[in-house]
């Protein structure tokens, strides 16, 4: 199949008209059809567009998942806006920051998470633009649209007006700005365009082969390029219905899988690890999961196959991407084995080049050689929003995107990630994969999550420590830990440091907060003497 060439607001016109009687959302009692979400948003755009926003202006979302979300986000796409999405777990000091590094012409807000109220947030806000600029209520826009419909309809001058803008949108523009998670440095706002979230989400619907019977449970967050791509993007192309979620809360997801017959459930590693340790009775109504696309973060063998477990009837497939690559970049095939899934991040997808590259030795590496992943294709980014010199450094001049990811291929082109090049422990002169570590960890029994990060020594540049949960309190028996460690991994391996955890911190994209982490970590350690024992067991 050739990839599409048109914009997101011409590409759900098209679709409105081939699918307008379907259920294309549920939103707690709320459903609409495809032919309403087309209509609601053409008065969004018209609402900018009738208050001199133009082409190209910056329009940033601050909100959990709701209706007016969606409306918003392809109302301000029609209009040749760029939307600006927000996690909802910022706070003020954070949007704050946002606002200085990307201005923008407007920001619309909306519920967030628990009993916190954005508008009051906002008035703690220090920021020029919040004085001069708009900042609007997401209700508020979609509620005016609304009431425009019956009105405008019939007018001539106003659908000539939206298809004149509508045309001046190029597949090439920036269609949103992204935020990466920020779990190791400070976000970037990641431009990605029309054509390449469009075909992304294309492509995986394609692999997946869903279709417009099919029931996707969005319960992953919109200002994540999974929820996107991988849900918005992809239900637009099979004509679907979307049953979505304000927050992935494991009680909401059964529930809606059950009162809605979902039949597609994407999500993160630890969401669906979560499903997994509720009640086997209360997992039931997963039987009618037929499919869905786990990714977002690292999974080892064992974790597959216990999400694996809790959607029995299901073709879980694996794959591997980022937010710069839109993001997806391989997938597992419908024929792998759940073994082949467990293991790999399946295949590049069509349209798109992988290569596993050394950069020291400026070459590209043989199947079963360790390098870093690179990519290039329709699906990169075309750069940080206002920084140029970090784009430069990930997007080499000749279009390869680097992820910053290790790992290798073998012989049939399936990707296998061996760890971060950032993450990398370099201990008395030895690289060490925390991967590497971690997937020993979670064959320990009683380990229900873990990651491992190096701190700071004074010898050997580098020690190790590894955060764990345990499964239940008390459980782990030090001295035992320490002596299959040793009988598993190299000496050097063996973390120095056991720090065991509640939680860890994780964002709402489903990645542990490595800075948070890491300094949660380092401030512990510095308290306690050098010479304190080996593998210490410390609570935090």
């Amino acid at each position: 199949m050739e990839l599409i060439d048109c914009t997101i607001g011409i590409y759900l016109k098209d679709q409105a008209r081939r699918y307008g009687m379907n259920v294309g959302l549920n939103f707690m009692e709320h459903t609409y059809l495809w032919r309403e979400i087309d209509e609601i948003s053409d008065q969004v755009a018209l609402y900018f567009i009738d208050k001199a926003y133009t082409r190209g202006d910056l329009v940033s979302i601050w909100s959990i998942n709701c209706d007016e979300y969606i409306f918003c986000f392809l109302g301000l796409m029609k209009a040749g806006l760029v939307p600006v999405l927000y996690n909802s777990h910022y706070r003020y000091e954070e949007i704050e920051d946002l606002l200085q590094d990307h201005p923008v012409a407007a920001l619309l807000y909306g519920d967030l998470p628990g009993e916190i109220q954005a508008g009051q947030l906002l008035k703690e806000i220090d920021n020029e633009f919040l004085s001069q600029k708009n900042t609007l209520s997401l209700q508020d826009v979609v509620a005016e649209a609304r009431n425009r419909i019956n009105v405008e309809r019939q007018k001539t001058d106003e659908k000539r007006k939206l298809s004149e803008r509508m045309n001046e949108v190029k597949t090439e523009d920036t269609a949103v700005i992204l935020f990466t998670s920020g779990t190791t440095s400070k976000p970037k706002g990641v431009m990605l365009s029309h054509r390449s979230i469009l075909n992304n989400g294309t492509e995986i619907a394609r692999k997946m082969e869903w279709n417009e019977k099919d029931n996707l449970c969005v319960a992953v967050p919109l200002f994540h390029c999974f929820g996107i791509t991988a849900c918005l993007m992809a239900s637009l192309y099979a004509g679907c219905t979307m049953t979505l979620l304000s927050q992935a809360k494991t009680v909401k997801i059964l529930d809606a899988v059950e009162e809605k017959k979902c039949t597609v459930l994407n999500g993160v590693p630890s969401m669906f690890l979560a499903l997994f340790h509720r009640k086997e009775e209360e997992r039931e109504v997963l039987k009618t999961i037929r499919s869905g696309v786990v990714a977002g973060s690292a999974i080892s063998e064992k974790e597959y196959e216990l999400i694996a477990s809790i959607v029995p009837n299901a073709r879980l497939h694996t794959s591997y991407g980022q937010t710069e690559s839109s993001p997806c970049i391989t997938i597992a095939r419908v024929e792998d084995s759940i073994l082949k899934k467990s293991q790999t991040c399946g295949q590049k997808i069509d349209h798109v080049e992988l290569r596993i590259y050394d950069g020291r030795l400026k070459k590209e590496m043989k199947p079963y050689e360790v390098g870093e992943v690179q990519t290039r294709g329709y699906h990169v980014m075309k750069g940080y929003h206002n920084m140029p010199l970090e784009t430069e450094k990930t997007i080499l001049k000749d279009g390869w995107l680097r992820t910053g990811d290790l790992g290798y291929v073998d012989q049939e082109g399936y990707l296998y990630i061996t760890g971060r090049m950032k993450e990398m422990i370099i201990r008395g002169g030895e690289n060490i994969s925390p991967k590497e570590i971690e997937g020993v960890l979670m064959e320990y029994g009683g380990i229900r999550d873990c990651k491992v990060l190096g701190v700071a020594s004074e010898v050997l540049q580098e020690d190790i420590a590894a955060c764990v949960v345990e499964e239940r309190e008390g459980m782990l028996c030090l001295e035992d830990l320490r002596v299959y460690l040793s009988k598993r991994l190299a000496q050097y391996k063996v973390p120095k440091f056991l720090f065991l955890m509640k939680a860890l911190p994780y964002n709402g994209s489903g990645k542990v907060m490595m800075c948070h982490l890491k300094q949660q970590v380092e401030e512990k350690v510095g308290s306690l003497s050098e010479c304190e024992g080996h593998m210490k067991r410390i609570t935090l």
